[in-house]
């Protein structure tokens, strides 16, 4: 059942029972995500576990509650989040809890840890639940003593924002899950003290219309947001820890360019995930023979791509009389057609300095028979090496398979982006090939890193 509510200044959220669809409305207003009915619940100390509820406090023998909160994420797919909260509805009136014993009640406050998935890889509610490890822990970002909620009615709502450091942590390919705890002292590591007043609350779990748990997304539209192109980045990174190689080129790519940028460990690649997003970036952080195996599908989508990474792919791509080989000059290349956007400021036959830098791979491809477009070559004499090649929609692989969408190989193997290590001609190279993968040739006049630099936190 699919129903339409206002939340927020007439934002439009559209929430699916289960699973949420949810789009940002005029002027920016929130993404709101609702939770799973099935995948809600809470755990008593690790001898209790229960659905349909989520319960915070402690019982009449001060036994800890943890609840969890389960939301399916894959709708942030592309959106750059800058702020999230939590928002849960009473469903039960009173005084949440009595008297408390914390030592120190103005550090008290509820507490939040977040799985980027499935605690125990399991979306049933389990007693190892109670305390199973997370990705992020403590990202409650507040500080009161009894939430705001002592003697409050029934339904009344409660948000609990998350900290800036832990949004990275709310996954966009799958499950996001939260544990709360009403962040009270009890004595439930201990043996069973006289019996007290229970000091709990219920709260609603997902199932319950309004009233279910939510999760509440404010994105950037401005810089990498909502209706800004995507970018799905493959690397041997994650969000939360990129490859050393790619940190200045996420940061361009989201604060310069203004693309959101949503970076995939190699080894988590979706491809239902990955055809959500505008483009397809496979860096060289990773290995090719991981990418490999969804390559097939990647060439005959409708989403463009780009590679930096060759290897098993030049052949998965090209076929089989496709190969790489590798060049002395690995700062230099040789423009041989400046017909084309990428290259439409350089002049054919012209040596481009590109890197700064003599250490590392630099690997050329050969595209074979196929009807790529070799924009600029190694600079060794060869120029059937490519170290820019292109594909437009229409063009064929080696197998007669017409590409359906934009390709590019760029740079590939270059020990990934290290955008530190090259010039303001190879910075704009990079810019235009993403530009023009995207379909957005307008001329790039941009900042270069060379001349803002970027890269100072790395020294």
């Amino acid at each position: 059942m699919t129903r339409i509510t206002s939340l927020l200044s007439m934002s439009l959220v559209v929430l699916i029972s289960g699973m949420s669809v949810c789009f940002a409305g005029p002027g920016g207003d929130p993404i709101v995500l609702e939770s799973i009915d099935d995948e809600d619940g809470f755990i008593r100390n690790d001898d209790f576990a229960y659905l349909d509820v989520i319960r915070l406090g402690d019982d009449g023998f001060a036994r800890t509650y943890n609840s969890i909160l389960s939301f399916d994420t894959t709708s942030l797919a592309g959106v750059t989040i800058t702020s999230a909260e939590i928002e849960l509805t009473r469903a039960t009136a009173g005084s949440v809890w009595g008297e408390n014993e914390n030592e120190d009640p103005d550090g008290l406050g509820p507490t939040m840890d977040i799985k980027s998935g499935l605690f125990n890889d399991d979306a049933d509610i389990l007693l190892a639940d109670f305390d199973a490890p997370a990705d992020a822990e403590d990202c409650a970002d507040v500080v009161n003593n009894d939430w705001g909620m002592t003697e409050t009615a029934l339904d009344e709502k409660l948000r609990i924002p998350i900290k800036p450091e832990c949004l990275s942590f709310i996954n966009t390919a799958g499950r996001t899950q939260f544990r709360l705890n009403s962040g009270m002292e009890t004595d439930s590591d201990q043996a069973l003290p006289p019996r007290e007043s229970a000091d709990a609350v219920d709260w609603h779990d997902g199932g319950n219309d309004d009233n279910s748990p939510k999760l509440i997304i404010n994105a950037n539209a401005g810089g990498g947001g909502v209706g800004e192109p995507s970018i799905y980045f493959v690397s041997a990174g994650t969000a939360a820890a990129p490859h050393e190689s790619e940190g200045l080129l996420i940061d361009r790519l989201e604060n310069v360019l203004g693309y959101s940028v949503n970076v995939v460990n190699q080894e988590a690649q979706n491809v239902a995930d990955a055809l959500t997003h505008d483009l397809i970036f496979v860096s060289e952080s990773g290995s090719s023979g991981t990418t490999v195996p969804f390559m097939e599908e990647y060439r005959k989508s409708d989403v463009p791509f780009i590679m930096n990474e060759l290897g098993g792919l030049t052949s998965a791509l090209f076929g089989s009389d496709a190969f790489g080989a590798a060049t002395s000059d690995i700062q230099n290349i040789k423009i041989l057609d400046n017909n084309h956007f990428i290259t439409e400021n350089f002049s054919v036959g012209e040596i481009v300095e590109v890197r700064t830098s003599d250490v590392g791979i630099f690997v050329h491809i050969n595209p074979g028979t196929s009807e790529a477009t070799i924009l600029a070559a190694a600079n060794d004499g060869d120029d059937t090496q490519g170290a820019i090649v292109v594909m437009e929609v229409g063009d064929k692989f080696e197998d007669d398979v017409a590409t359906t969408a934009r390709v590019a190989f760029m740079f590939p193997h270059s020990t990934g982006v290290y955008l530190e290590d090259y010039t303001a001609a190879g910075v704009e190279l990079i810019d235009r090939v993403f530009t023009w993968a995207l379909g957005l040739e307008e001329p790039v006049d941009v900042p270069n890193p060379v001349d803002q630099q970027l890269w100072t936190f790395f020294e």
